[in-house]
């Protein structure tokens, strides 16, 4: 039976084709302007007529503002969608993947306390984004029996790499397209996730899910191991200094810059994911090393002398 991407225009909805093509389940990739979740009446037609076995949601969207535009879209997308899908892959029969997020766990009171959070810590979203990606997670919960919930970390791919850019070009001003670069301090422990690799999980939790070798709940993927953002940024510089590339030198922080670090040190907010339950199940982490280097060699002839 067929296979549903939706978002298929998102990073991870392209990279999930990158690796369908190569084998032989046949898919339908859904783009937000193909089709937007939001519409119902497309949507339930398409998949009447197709009857996918599995549907992956990937879409996703993040605000640029708190206006109420913003935030009746953020709803939509990411709340109302997944639970319109529950129900349709619940009366179908079919599973659904819901893609969420670490941001779910982010919270300036206690993150602090915790390098990375398992799939048993309660979330504690803070804003507009990570509440509402929380609750598209409830709604594949609470409606539909067929639900794996895959919360990753920070994704970049040849298709995405603005976070990787960000430590090659030392250009903060990108923090602000960027949830988690603007959410983490540099002391802050994270997990990147190359996306490529989250794609080739989904797509052996679906196969697993059908064999009714894999329960339906919420597995966390991500890379390993968990790194400070500093840490991340000075291995970046590192692999990409050794491919050729032209690297800004970080500024030497003044007087005043450092106080106010110290200042900032002190609400250090970690989003790190544990992967243990993952690794139980035969599915290794994402080596997100691995990805930096592939992602930075494609960059080469762009950025070399």
């Amino acid at each position: 039976m067929t296979w549903i991407i939706l978002g298929a225009s998102e990073q991870l909805g392209r990279c999930l084709q990158d690796k369908l093509k190569s084998s032989a389940q046949p898919f339908i990739a859904l783009s937000r302007n193909a089709l937007h979740t939001a519409d119902t009446e497309k949507l339930i037609k398409i998949l009447n007529q197709s009857n996918p076995s599995v549907v992956f949601n990937c879409e996703n969207y993040f605000p640029s503002n708190n206006t109420e535009g913003e935030f009746t879209k953020t709803e939509t997308i990411n709340s109302l969608a997944p639970e319109f899908l529950a129900h349709w892959c619940h009366k179908n029969n079919s599973w659904l993947i819901q893609i969420s997020t670490d941001l779910v766990f982010f919270d300036a009171d206690s993150s602090a306390m915790k390098l990375t959070y398992n799939e048993l810590d309660i979330p504690q979203p803070k804003s507009m984004y990570a509440k509402s990606k929380h609750l598209g997670e409830l709604a594949a919960s609470n409606y539909c029996a067929k639900h794996l919930i895959v919360r990753h970390g920070p994704l970049f791919s040849k298709h995405d790499s603005s976070m990787i850019d960000l430590e090659l070009l030392n250009m903060p001003h990108k923090a602000f397209n960027n949830p988690y670069h603007s959410n983490l301090h540099h002391s802050s422990v994270f997990t990147p996730t190359y996306a490529p690799d989250l794609a080739l999980c989904l797509i052996r939790f679906a196969t697993m899910a059908k064999a009714n070798v894999l329960t339906a709940g919420i597995y966390h993927y991500a890379g390993a191991p968990a790194i400070k953002r500093s840490e991340f940024s000075q291995e970046t510089r590192s692999i990409a200094k050794d491919k050729g590339l032209i690297i800004n030198d970080f500024d030497i922080p003044s007087k005043h810059n450092i106080e106010q670090e110290i200042e900032l040190a002190k609400m250090v907010k970690n989003l790190g994911l544990n992967t243990e339950k993952i690794r139980r199940l035969g599915v290794p982490p994402s080596n997100w090393r691995k990805g930096v280097a592939e992602v930075i060699t494609s960059y080469a002839p762009y950025y070399s002398n």
